[in-house]
């Protein structure tokens, strides 16, 4: 794996292009609220664009189109139909009409600052975490609140849906990433093993984190919450997150 959290400058590689170009790659916009929530929802509209920018349609549930209001900073995550993912920060450069016959009538417009963090994991290394996750994925804490909808449990429970997260981290940078692994534990907490994202292992303790889960119907949800920390049960690499509730992932 080829990761860092370091910035740096930013061109696109031919496979994030080929990636932004196709159908068959997930996105993930993630945004942050005025007091610092993350949020988090797909932007499969997301696509490569004149001047080194990334544009998107600007089709979203009302509180992240006021986060988009806010300005600051964006976090764009795309994962291809290989599981090669990348993580990148970005800054929204405003809105643009469609054009005379598309189907999009407002496009959002990010110009990429930074690639936050990028991955190549294999699939047997995936199907490997999830198992033991499946198998010995304990909750760190206790005494959770029945706030995962069995519908939405059911669904994380599927390795083929993507997954990615959202949060803060300590240098007050958004930064989102894949998740796949990630599956319930009980009525109100998620696991998620970070062998193959190691850069999961800095979500600060506490910290709050947006999940969305994006199925093949296509639909998707959005999950909020707490991040527990690393380690607890039996897997001292699986982190745990106390799910607060559900937020519109779709407009």
């Amino acid at each position: 794996m080829d990761a860092s959290l370091t910035e740096c400058g930013f061109t696109l590689d031919e496979r994030l292009a080929a990636a932004l170009r196709g159908n068959d790659a997930a996105r993930f916009l993630a945004t942050r609220d005025r007091d610092g929530r993350p949020y988090l929802v797909p932007a499969l509209s997301a696509q490569s664009a004149e001047g080194g920018l990334i544009r998107f349609a600007a089709i979203f549930p009302a509180a992240v189109e006021r986060n988009l209001a806010l300005g600051g900073s964006l976090a764009l995550l795309v994962v291809d139909e290989k599981l090669r993912w990348w993580s990148l920060a970005g800054r929204l450069e405003g809105f643009a009409d469609g054009a005379a016959g598309e189907a999009v009538r407002r496009w959002g417009r990010l110009r990429p600052t930074g690639l936050l963090a990028r991955g190549e994991p294999s699939t047997w290394g995936l199907v490997a975490e999830y198992s033991l996750l499946r198998l010995f994925g304990i909750p760190r804490g206790d005494g959770y609140a029945d706030t995962l909808p069995r519908e939405v449990a059911l669904r994380l429970q599927t390795l083929q849906n993507v997954k990615g997260i959202a949060f803060v981290d300590a240098e007050n940078r958004l930064i989102a990433l894949p998740c796949q692994s990630l599956r319930p534990a009980g009525p109100g907490a998620v696991v998620c093993g970070t062998w193959l994202v190691p850069e999961l292992r800095r979500v600060p303790p506490l910290a709050r984190v947006a999940i969305c889960v994006l199925t093949f119907e296509p639909n998707a949800y959005q999950i909020h919450g707490c991040f527990e920390g690393i380690g607890g049960g039996l897997l001292r690499t699986a982190a745990t997150i106390r799910v607060s509730g559900l937020q519109p992932a779709l407009a």
